[in-house]
């Protein structure tokens, strides 16, 4: 990794294009990116949906709810982030470099992909920080902090940002 990626996924800097083509470690860009990927997915499907179902289902109270979405995203990072690898490892085998670097650069690239990265590790890092000041579990506080920061990411650039434009009527001809 470089500080120019570290720099785009962290700051947002803008970066010239001969930053952008400066890519001495492209796979690791890649294992980073699927690690990110999979950890969003792990935390989204276990937190945020079969947890939050399952809890419901059995207990049928708030409390049951919250401790089954805990135990789902548990579950749901336990059995994505071991995957990163593998997945990448698998989807780059037998590929030439240019494809690798080719696939970092157009990480580096993509807006919306960088700020979903970029709010998950705030949002993390901001669990992190509010569990250990209230005295909570470290692991529940940063990885409900990366589920908010993933799913605030998603929603303000899929709604906000290509928010679609308002289709006007024709005006109907006057007779």
């Amino acid at each position: 990794m470089t500080k120019f990626w570290l720099g785009r996924l962290l700051l947002d800097q803008t970066l010239s294009l001969e930053e952008y083509e400066e890519i001495p470690l492209p796979r690791l860009e890649l294992h980073t990116h699927v690690l990110y990927k999979n950890t969003q997915v792990g935390l989204v499907l276990g937190m945020g949906l079969v947890g939050p179902i399952v809890g419901f289902i059995k207990g049928r109270s708030l409390a049951s709810v919250l401790q089954y979405a805990v135990k789902g995203g548990k579950i749901g990072a336990g059995i994505m982030i071991p995957l990163a690898p593998l997945m990448t490892e698998k989807f780059i085998y037998g590929n030439e470099a240019e494809r690798i670097y080719d696939r970092a650069f157009r990480i580096r690239y993509h807006d919306s992909q960088l700020r979903a990265d970029r709010w998950a590790t705030y949002g993390g890092l901001t669990g992190l920080a509010a569990s250990s000041f209230r005295g909570g579990s470290l692991l529940v506080g940063g990885m409900s902090g990366f589920l908010v920061g993933s799913v605030c990411a998603g929603l303000y650039s899929n709604l906000i940002l290509n928010k679609p434009a308002k289709k006007e009527r024709p005006n109907k001809p006057q007779q």
